[in-house]
């Protein structure tokens, strides 16, 4: 896959959509460029490579000066001429192009091994907090359900004490009218008597 500077500037990325949390946008764009720098000194390289080759065919050299060799260091004739800068410079584009790619995909498993931390986090946030929610509804509940039988019970105690009072009230205006009617009509006063008559 080739990888220029102007493909990373261009790149747009979908909005997350589950994640409530991402990663810091300033951060990320000076990442990215930094491998948009990379990529550019990259290709610098490669055109001043490209120049030094056409002034070197230009100049008639049959051969390219000694440069180093991959990842050792050491100067080293190299046979062949425009050939071989022209395949050094191949060599060194990839590998700036494998670097890049090789550190854009550890930044994506960094990145979605830190979403999923993200997620699972708030999953067991939310667990938490619902668990936390039932345990005080019970609670609630169980201190209504409480309240409910001590109503219940004063109010069952209210009506007995209601129907003693009466029962006793019946019980003393029973007795009153008894004595009323059992009353000896002889010992009625005398006009009373006479009126009666």
């Amino acid at each position: 896959m080739s990888l220029g500077s102007n493909d990373v500037r261009e790149k747009q990325f979908s909005p997350a959509r589950r994640a409530r949390r991402g990663y810091d946008e300033g951060e990320v764009d000076d990442f990215l460029d930094a491998i948009v720098a990379a990529l550019e000194e990259r290709d610098a390289t490669v055109a001043d490579l490209g120049e030094r080759l056409a002034a070197a065919d230009r100049a008639g050299y049959p051969e390219s000066p000694r440069l180093p060799s991959a990842g050792t260091g050491t100067a080293q004739p190299r046979a062949g001429g425009i050939v071989d800068l022209l395949a050094l410079a191949q060599k060194t584009a990839e590998e700036y192009v494998a670097a890049a790619e090789t550190e854009a995909a550890e930044t994506l498993c960094t990145v979605r091994r830190d979403a999923e931390e993200v997620i699972s986090a708030a999953h067991a946030e939310a667990a938490r907090l619902l668990a936390k929610a039932e345990r005080e509804r019970a609670g609630v509940l169980e201190t209504l359900l409480d309240e409910q039988r001590q109503i219940t019970e004063q109010n069952q105690e209210l009506l007995a004490a209601g129907e003693r009072a009466r029962l006793d009230m019946e019980a003393f205006l029973l007795d009153v009218l008894s004595r009323v009617q059992d009353r000896d009509l002889s010992r009625r006063p005398a006009d009373v008597t006479l009126l009666s008559a």
